[in-house]
């Protein structure tokens, strides 16, 4: 008889368990699809006012619950869940562009800028060190330095190494800006455990499990911050 009840406790002790850590992941799943309902009435509410209300009954009713579960359920990733694998490139090259004067600007340095870029599609190098070269190649020889191009009155030491430097602070701000823009995109639209890092030197990497709409992911993460 004991050896029975220990045979049954073997067994039903690992299933209860397994059942208590599987219960976060059902009832995150189960108000998941809640919230999928509210967001529907959202979306076909008559005004943003309403719009937000729906939302709010939504954080009011289950909001506690639901990121309560979310952040004891299991973890899992795009190859069990499915979803979204994204690379977004931040413009780097238009940053530049934008930074020059635009009085000063002329065929020299257009072209420039067309060499980069078309020679940062085939390179991962950073965009500010390809410009740099490019620009010593074919600007220099002409008599052009970047201090014909670009803005130094808020420089105490006027120099082009004062220039670079500029250029790869904006370069790395822009890339940290759009980093959390998209952030706090993927917090709004409510996907479970993102994954949102930086790729190299002007890349951002998105996992985003679970989501179902690709096309309002993608729209959501094209429109310009």
């Amino acid at each position: 008889m004991k050896g029975n009840i220990g045979k049954i406790l073997l067994v039903l002790i690992p299933v209860i368990v397994a059942l208590a850590l599987l219960y976060p992941t059902f009832r995150a799943n189960n108000l998941e699809d809640t919230r999928g309902e509210f967001l529907k009435r959202a979306s076909e509410a008559q005004s943003p006012g309403d719009s937000l209300q729906i939302m709010e009954d939504f954080r009011t009713e289950h909001g506690e619950d639901y990121e309560s579960a979310k952040e004891n359920r299991l973890k899992l990733g795009l190859d069990l869940r499915g979803g979204m694998y994204v690379t977004l490139e931040v413009d780097v090259v238009k940053l530049i562009e934008e930074s020059a004067f635009n009085e000063a600007k002329d065929e020299i340095f257009n072209n420039v800028i067309e060499v980069t870029k078309a020679e940062v599609q085939k390179t991962d190098n950073p965009v500010i060190e390809v410009f740099i070269e490019n620009f010593n190649e074919i600007a220099r020889p002409q008599g052009k330095s970047l201090l014909s191009y670009f803005d130094v009155s808020d420089f105490k030491d006027v120099s082009e190494e004062k220039i670079i430097e500029k250029l790869e602070q904006n370069a790395d701000d822009a890339i940290d800006q759009a980093l959390e823009v998209i952030r706090q995109r993927v917090d709004q639209y409510g996907v479970s455990e993102p994954n949102i890092q930086k790729q190299g030197s002007r890349r951002i990497l998105l996992e985003l499990p679970g989501v179902q709409d690709e096309s309002q992911m993608r729209n959501l993460l094209q429109t310009t911050a």
